[in-house]
Order: C-alpha cells, then structure tokens, then sequence
C-alpha cells in the first residue's frame, strides 16, 4: 500500500511537470507592420504602450467572463490545466487580434530587427 501511495505521488508530480506553462510572450516583440522604430521614437512608444493597454484590456474582459476551473485528484488536475493553457491560447490570439488591428505583429526577438526591415520594404 505504501509503495502505491509513493508511485502515485511520484507519477503526478513526473504528469503535472509537463504542464507547466511558460508565457507564450517571453521572447517574443511586438513590431509595427510598417517597420517604424518604436525605440528610437517616444510618439512611436507612447502610442505603442497605449495599444498594449488597450489589447491587455480586451484579455482581461475574456478572462473576467471566464468561470472558475476546480479539480480534485489527479486526472482532474489534469484535465483543469488543459482548460487552463487552452484558455491561455485563446487569450494570446485575442491579444494578437487587436495588436494586428493597431498595426503590429508579434516576432521572436531575435528576429525582430530583420522583421522590421522587411516590413519597412513592403511599407513604402
């Protein structure tokens, strides 16, 4: 009995291990679609810090709407992280949705200057 209460601990702590999130945001940079610096202008950064703001705000009206997720034991702990990193998703679509309606795109970091160069091309 005991050996099967420590192989349960052990299996849920190995399951709920892969269900950490991380922010799907890290490493990641909103540039504009016309490839205009946001660093090097304070219009330019004010006006995308107002956009944030303003698309932060429509996740947080989601996520107000959101009822509460409950579990109880390990399957449904796991089934309750699923809702939760697919609601997670959902919010990063909708925060891309507006942020591409202001005129921005999301790019990984390191690709953020080539990105914006290329948008600066298309843009003219």
């Amino acid at each position: 009995m005991h050996k099967r209460i420590v192989l349960s601990g052990i299996l849920m702590i190995v399951t709920l291990s892969g269900c950490q999130s991380t922010d799907p945001m890290q490493g990641m940079l909103w540039v504009r679609t016309d490839g205009r610096s946001m660093q090097s202008d304070p219009k330019l950064r004010l006006q995308g810090e107002q956009d944030r703001t303003i698309c932060s705000g429509r996740v947080n009206q989601s996520v107000a709407g959101q009822t509460p997720v409950y579990s109880s034991g390990l399957i449904p702990a796991i089934q309750a992280q699923q809702v939760l990193n697919d609601r997670r998703d959902s919010f990063g679509e909708i925060m891309a949705g507006c942020m591409a309606e202001r005129g921005y795109v999301l790019v990984p970091q390191a690709e953020a200057a080539a990105r914006a160069a290329e948008l600066r091309k298309i843009s003219r």
